[in-house]
């Protein structure tokens, strides 16, 4: 995550008991050429790329590039091997190759995330590994940007090794560390096989718990998504791929302990297309709703979220649209307090989907220049610290492979994270776990670097006191916080703090019982 240097600024802007303020500030929309490509930006490459994550590795306070590396979809066993990269930012938006500084060896990678899973304040690294069979791996960071390959000691083995075409981080058990969930099945056809659950120790060394914590349930998945769906406050699982036809996602709802059953309410969401389906808030009913690829034919939209007892209700995006695309992410573009849509596109240029917020969408293609590529995914970020949300993509399949990077001219960010949720719970002893739900600009595969939340509480009773920290950030989102509360006490009052990168802060107060 961004290391923000100064958490006693952040900790002024927590207000009184009771309040909940956001900002109001509001600029035009539809800018044209908005996003322009910076050839310039990055090193030459030609090399197939699945993955990319923005993340500052080296703690100089600026975002640097990850690129996954894997150049076929293949399941024999041996295609794909490449070398992996990192790009570190001078601060300004352009980048120097350092792959040097991953010490690993040319492994087929087909998703890279970024998390600090073994507590120690910097963000290690961990890819999906691709149609080879294989587990996932993990390179652990230094501090500085250097990366050790710790997967030997840090992940089990496995039966047999899965094909991954995706892994993703949450707190799934509520225990203030990162596990994780990787796909299996990984070739270009796809195979129904389990998904596999990693529980971490609190260290960063993981153990298997999918045969007791996970539902027996045979998908042909690519793409897997950790956030609180149901509004329960537990992280529970999506996932979508080229599923059969009345399984084309599906949703594992969390009892709050880490244990999964199958919920059929997206059984029907997308096509024999959908590789994947990111997660944000549409329509101000405050959970988090589908950002669908292919959920008709080829075509993308997005799918409103009723809860556990309701399917989803799908929209189709209007014309231009429909290319076989891989990725999709929110992102408020214009600033206007709007989750708006971004699409990586396979086989046409990049492309944006404007809302109003009501369910209405419009496309807005012409706020990107457009650069003809085969994008498989994109990661979005703030690379030159100019208070706007710039995106970098990454190439793949086809094309010359080149890497590229958008800057954006647009309107700076003014405008606060939102508290989607302030879910209240019951003071337990001898600790009260309370936790908040977020959203800001940037809502893709359930990574937030753009802003942390901090906390403030008082309590009263039986060993009353004060105190608070930085929240942890359990995924999409959902933050999570503990306050002491030993038998007797009477209540507690939290204020949560949401501050993003550029300095705007939101707040919420409220008291237990």
């Amino acid at each position: 995550m961004i290391r923000f240097p100064n958490l006693e600024f952040i900790m002024q802007y927590v207000r009184a008991v009771g309040a909940l303020f956001v900002s109001t500030t509001f600029t035009a929309v539809g800018l044209a050429q908005q996003f322009t490509y910076n050839a310039a930006a990055l090193p030459a490459q030609n090399i197939w790329t699945d993955g990319v994550v923005l993340v500052d590795v080296d703690a100089d306070g600026d975002r640097d590039i990850v690129f996954a590396n894997g150049s076929s979809y293949g399941g024999t066993g041996t295609a794909g091997a490449q070398p992996q990269h990192l790009f570190l930012n001078n601060g300004s938006g352009s980048f120097v190759a350092a792959h040097a500084q991953l010490n690993v060896a040319n492994f087929n990678a087909k998703m890279v995330i970024a998390e600090d899973f073994d507590k120690d304040g910097d963000p290690d690294l961990m890819y999906a590994s691709g149609s080879t069979g294989s587990p996932p791996r993990i390179l652990v960071n230094n501090g500085f940007g250097t990366f050790s390959d710790e997967t030997g000691t840090r992940i089990p083995t496995f039966a047999t090794n899965p094909r991954s075409f995706c892994v993703a981080a949450g707190d799934v058990d509520d225990d203030a560390d990162l596990d994780v969930v990787l796909t299996d099945g990984g070739t270009f056809g796809g195979i129904a096989s389990q998904a596999f659950l990693l529980l971490n120790n609190g260290a960063g060394v993981f153990s298997n718990a999918t045969a007791t914590h996970m539902p027996v349930d045979l998908y042909n998945a690519q793409d897997v998504t950790l956030f609180d769906f149901d509004a329960d406050s537990d992280i529970d699982i999506t996932l979508s791929g080229k599923g059969a036809t009345g399984k084309r996602s599906r949703l594992y709802l969390n009892d709050g302990t880490g244990h999964f059953t199958v919920n059929t309410v997206l059984d029907a969401l997308g096509t024999g297309s959908t590789y994947e389906i990111d997660w944000a808030e549409l329509d101000r009913d405050w959970d988090l709703d589908g950002l669908v690829q292919s959920i008709s034919g080829i075509n993308e939209g997005v799918a409103r979220n009723d809860g556990v007892s309701s399917p989803v209700v799908p929209t189709t995006f209007p014309s231009p649209n429909g290319s076989d695309d891989n990725e999709m992410a929110g992102l408020d573009y214009n600033n206007d307090g709007r989750m708006d849509v971004l699409i990586g596109s396979l086989g046409s240029t990049e492309r944006l989907y404007r809302s109003d917020g009501i369910g209405l969408w419009t496309n807005d293609n012409a706020a990107i220049q457009a650069q003809a590529d085969a994008t498989l995914d994109l990661a979005i970020g703030d690379l030159n610290g100019d208070g706007r949300h710039d995106f970098v993509t990454a190439q793949g399949e086809s094309g010359n492979f080149t890497n590229k990077v958008y800057m954006n001219n647009g309107p700076i960010d003014t405008l606060a994270p939102r508290f989607l949720r302030r879910p209240k719970g019951t003071i337990k002893n001898p600790q009260t776990v309370l936790h908040c739900q977020v959203q800001d600009a940037i809502m893709d595969d359930g990574y937030v670097d753009n802003y942390v939340v901090t906390y403030t509480y008082v309590t009263t009773g039986v060993g009353a006191g004060s105190g608070g920290g930085q929240a942890f950030h359990q995924g999409c989102g959902q933050w999570r916080a503990e306050v002491p509360s030993p038998v007797g006490t009477a209540t507690i009052t939290i204020s949560w703090t949401a501050t993003d990168q550029a300095g705007n802060s939101s707040g919420l107060s409220y008291s237990l019982p």
